[in-house]
């Protein structure tokens, strides 16, 4: 062999070397650019029902927040029950459950549930120890239900976020 066949040799290899890493170069970023269009994929556009679904249970939401503040209005004047109450309570807090998007979501409604129904068993507690009307004893304790089963429901759907 030559010296010139070695050079000429050497020349070519660092030329194929230089082309070989180019092109790899070119298939990982063609790679990683097929890979970020499987995952924008993996999230499908929504259908024409799934529009509507998440339209409805958004409005659901603003019915039963209309329906909360008219039964509350109704409760303080005493025209409706406690069970007509915690009726509207629940309502608004399934409605918002189910356009809950994360767990953290789903405790905050939670919460907020919890407090709803822990101002209401106040009110009636305070009515009960007065002997006031709306304060019976039936009346306080399924307040006090009421409450009880608004906070095993959040404490389950913690559970939830630790496991």
């Amino acid at each position: 062999m030559n010296a010139r066949y070695l050079i000429a040799m050497g020349i070519t290899g660092i030329g194929l070397g230089c082309v070989m890493v180019a092109v790899r170069a070119d298939q990982a970023t063609t790679r990683k650019a097929e890979q970020a269009n499987d995952a924008k994929s993996v999230v499908p556009p929504l259908t024409e029902l799934e529009k509507k679904l998440a339209e409805v249970l958004e409005e659901r939401v603003v019915s039963a927040t209309r329906s909360l503040e008219a039964t509350r209005a109704a409760y303080d004047a005493q025209t409706v029950t406690l069970d007509q109450m915690t009726d509207a309570m629940r309502a608004l807090t399934d409605a918002k459950l189910a356009v809950a998007k994360t767990p953290q979501q789903r405790v905050e409604i939670l919460q907020q549930n919890v407090e709803m129904h822990r101002q209401l068993e106040k009110q009636t507690y305070v009515l009960y120890q007065t002997g006031t009307r709306g304060g019976e004893a039936a009346r306080h304790a399924r307040a006090k239900t009421a409450l009880l089963t608004a906070e095993i429901q959040l404490l389950r759907e913690r559970l939830k976020d630790e496991s």
